[in-house]
């Protein structure tokens, strides 16, 4: 029930808020901590809120050593759950069928080194449910603090590709 009431949260805050995004063509890995991304059309960027709308600032860090590192624990740990359904596989036909799908993965790390607001975007076919494609829930690594210049913890967002792809193909029934 918990998931229905955040992903209803979701959407009513997405659609307050103007952001084109659907629940439908996302893949949302949902933690209690969620945090929202919304497009700013003024600023052309995306901000960030808590779970009570206030405003989070993220900053950017030059010459970040650690960014390379976590971007490929998280990513071999998010892409090791992600999985072409096997009901996609039986049950799409051959013209509609695709064997890879790409998913945009963000995540935050907070000030604390901890990971939060894990977001998988991409397109899910017609039908399924992004549980279909990441069933799993597991816990978020925590890593080291991202200091700036001034030796201050700081929020970043990371982001990167991920790619699914099952090693079969679709023949047509003859």
């Amino acid at each position: 029930m918990k998931i229905f009431r955040v992903l209803y949260v979701l959407l009513v805050f997405i659609t307050f808020n103007s952001w084109s995004q659907t629940i439908k063509d996302s893949v949302i890995f949902d933690t209690d901590g969620l945090k929202y991304k919304v497009f700013n059309q003024d600023s052309e960027q995306f901000d960030y809120f808590d779970i009570e709308g206030k405003k989070r600032v993220l900053s950017k860090i030059e010459n970040d050593s650690t960014k390379e590192a976590q971007l490929l624990i998280m990513s071999k740990l998010v892409g090791r759950d992600l999985k072409i359904p096997s009901r996609y596989v039986r049950e799409v036909s051959a013209d509609d069928f695709h064997n890879t799908f790409i998913f945009e993965m963000t995540f935050l790390v907070e000030k604390n080194g901890e990971v939060s607001n894990l977001r998988l975007i991409g397109e899910i076919p017609e039908g399924f449910e992004p549980k279909d494609f990441f069933p799993r829930k597991f816990e978020l690594p925590t890593f080291q603090p991202i200091l700036n210049d001034n030796g201050d913890s700081v929020i970043v967002e990371r982001k990167t590709e991920i790619w699914v792809t099952c090693p079969c193909a679709k023949k047509e029934n003859e």
